[in-house]
């Protein structure tokens, strides 16, 4: 007969250790500039924006839009066929990103708002750069990185600045609280700084019922 219910559902599941916690740090996102000049735009839109690499790679450059007001700040639009949650999703950027993006534009001479941003020296689809990333990361010495690992850095790197987390997962596109922690990293920096506003709190309580009569 047909089985009613798995027979093995008392059964707990091996424990998944998939979750990385790998950040990179200024001065390995430096190193990793200097080694790789040619993909500096690539970096930086995984670092600052926490793009994923997919999204990058298949980069158009109808999703770029300046502000009208002439400076270099402005979004990135993915449309919902372009993201991996099948959702559209409007990423900000700032001068940093947008001045990378302007010189990218002129020097490549992406005029074509249909033309990927990256493509070969044949003119062909970039596709695949990990094998020139985790050579570039042996050459520097750097070690269990990969690009994905820019997708933490960013989200972390935006709450730490103090970017409200709805904020924060609007532009990474994360949907749920559980997958966002995944992607925030808490370090000892953290609980270093959340003492020092504990401390300040409980001073600031104890000048107040000392200055009381």
């Amino acid at each position: 007969d047909i089985v009613e219910k798995n027979p093995c559902w008392k059964v707990p599941l091996l424990p998944e250790r998939n979750v990385r916690d790998r950040i990179v740090s200024p001065e390995e996102f430096e190193t990793l500039q200097n080694e790789l000049p040619e993909y500096i735009l690539i970096l930086s839109l995984g670092y600052y924006l926490g793009m994923r690499e997919g999204e990058i790679l298949n980069f158009r450059g109808r999703q770029i839009h300046f502000y009208e007001n002439g400076a270099s700040e402005g979004y990135i639009e993915l449309h919902d066929s372009e993201t991996k949650s099948g959702e559209g999703r409007r990423i900000p950027f700032g001068n940093l990103i947008g001045a990378l993006l302007l010189d990218h534009l002129t020097t490549q001479m992406k005029r074509d708002p249909e033309s990927f941003l990256f493509t070969t020296q044949s003119g062909n689809l970039l596709g695949n750069f990990r094998r020139g990333f985790q050579r570039a990361c042996r050459r520097a010495g750097i070690k269990e990185l990969c690009f994905h690992d820019f997708r933490h850095t960013a989200i972390t790197n935006m709450r730490k600045a103090g970017v409200n987390i709805s904020v924060i997962m609007a532009i990474s596109g994360h949907k749920t609280m559980a997958m966002f922690r995944r992607y925030n990293r808490i370090d000892l920096d953290d609980g270093r700084e959340a003492m020092k506003k504990v401390e300040a709190y409980l001073s600031g309580n104890q000048q107040s019922i000392k200055s009381q009569p």
